[in-house]
């Protein structure tokens, strides 16, 4: 749509991007002589990474061999995508975290012994919920942390207090020189079917109730720590548990997030952070819109991301897709899977069992719950026996995320 020529290198033979890209190659990401040969090849204006942690160090060394723009640095990279780091990086700037217990391999008993269950255990350099461990013991705990070690570059785990009692946000930015503005918020309902599994989302609901939490307590903290680590310009996002009225951030990412709600604050308000990203790519610049000025959080209508989780299986039939995509108030659907591809067992509790997400606009709150409804009763998945590979999804007699009232009024952004 904007006229970019994309060669796209991944080291999936059948991977989606490579299914609509211009041109494809077969090579590892981390094969930085590979990818700078295919580069230079088709003479490249611009290297970019959307959704990946795993990405960004190669795109920036790519960039910087090519001479190119990249919107990120080595030490914002390190600091945004290992979470011990980022967390210290917070109580530095004042922004409360997520609390937790220190353990590493050697699994000392004081150590231990300081440990009140349930915990969370993740690798603390990695990404997709790769690795992840919910545990209510501590034989489960010493296993989870060896397991998660197989997932960490740099050898280091981190034990959090599980905190899935609370509610689970999300926060979204703009960066455009040197200035942060929140760009959508959304609250998370999750998936609690797969017992000692990383949860996943069933649902990612906006605006967001805990928006005006945002402005009270961390926009002026998070413009000081995006100053201080001297990010200019790109997306970043920040996930939080909002304990007893606080926003307590445990992980962020520096890059577009894999939800894509660009594409609601698209529908919304017709900026297009994606867009914008790409723009810098190819000029050095993050430009497009003035972010400041056209991110309205608090949107006009109901928004939903249904997020649609699979059992493993080989998928052969899928119906209700055509059905879905022709309705009105379905933005985009931004499928995974298609039939004859297998989901395996280690896909369970990642990222990867998402088969598809499925973005809705819904004119209230009760429009919007009668469209979720509506998807998770037409969508189908069926394996080789013809059972149904979709997990239950989100509850719609629950409402108790679309419904929320707001209180924030249009002042709010005037005043910024």
């Amino acid at each position: 749509a904007m006229g970019i020529y994309t060669i796209v290198v991944d080291y999936y033979p059948n991977s989606p991007a490579k299914r609509i890209a211009d041109k494809s190659y077969l090579a590892s990401t981390n094969d930085i002589e590979a990818v700078l040969k295919i580069a230079r090849e088709n003479e490249i204006d611009g290297v970019f990474t959307g959704f990946s942690d795993a990405n960004l160090m190669p795109a920036r060394l790519v960039a910087d061999e090519l001479g190119l723009p990249f919107y990120a640095s080595k030490e914002q990279i390190d600091v945004t995508t290992n979470k011990l780091l980022f967390k210290e990086t917070c109580r530095h700037y004042g922004i409360p975290v997520v609390p937790e217990f220190h353990l590493d391999r050697e699994l000392k008993r004081e150590d231990l012994d300081r440990i009140v269950y349930p915990v969370i255990v993740k690798p603390s350099d990695a990404w997709a919920s790769k690795g992840v461990t919910i545990c209510e013991n501590e034989e489960e705990l010493c296993e989870a942390v060896l397991y998660a070690l197989q997932f960490s570059k740099n050898q280091r785990v981190i034990v959090e207090q599980y905190m899935a009692a609370y509610p689970d946000v999300c926060m979204y930015f703009n960066l455009q020189d040197g200035v942060v503005s929140l760009s959508s918020m959304c609250e998370r309902d999750m998936n609690q079917v797969q017992k000692g599994k990383a949860m996943q989302p069933n649902a990612l609901f906006y605006p967001c109730r805990f928006i005006p939490l945002y402005y009270e307590q961390l926009e002026e903290k998070i413009q000081n720590m995006t100053t201080g680590l001297g990010m200019k310009d790109g997306t970043m996002f920040m996930q939080c548990f909002v304990v007893d009225g606080v926003l307590m951030p445990f992980e962020m990412g520096y890059r577009l997030c894999g939800a894509q709600e660009y594409i609601l604050c698209a529908a919304e308000n017709e900026i297009d952070s994606c867009q914008m990203m790409l723009n810098y790519a190819l000029t050095g610049k993050c430009q497009g819109w003035n972010a400041a000025e056209q991110n309205k959080p608090i949107f006009q209508h109901h928004d939903a991301i249904l997020l649609t989780l699979m059992k493993p299986g080989k998928i052969t039939k899928i119906t209700g897709l055509d059905e879905l995509r022709a309705m009105p108030e379905i933005l985009n659907v931004v499928q995974f899977y298609y039939e004859g591809d297998e989901i395996g067992s280690g896909s369970m509790g990642t990222l990867n069992q998402t088969f598809a997400r499925i973005f809705i606009q819904g004119n209230d709150a009760d429009h919007l719950l009668s469209l979720i409804d509506h998807v998770q009763k037409t969508l189908k998945v069926f394996d080789e026996n013809g059972e149904q590979m979709l997990l239950p999804g989100y509850n719609c007699t629950k409402a108790h995320v679309a419904k929320a009232v707001f209180s924030a009024s249009n002042e709010m952004y005037q005043e910024r």
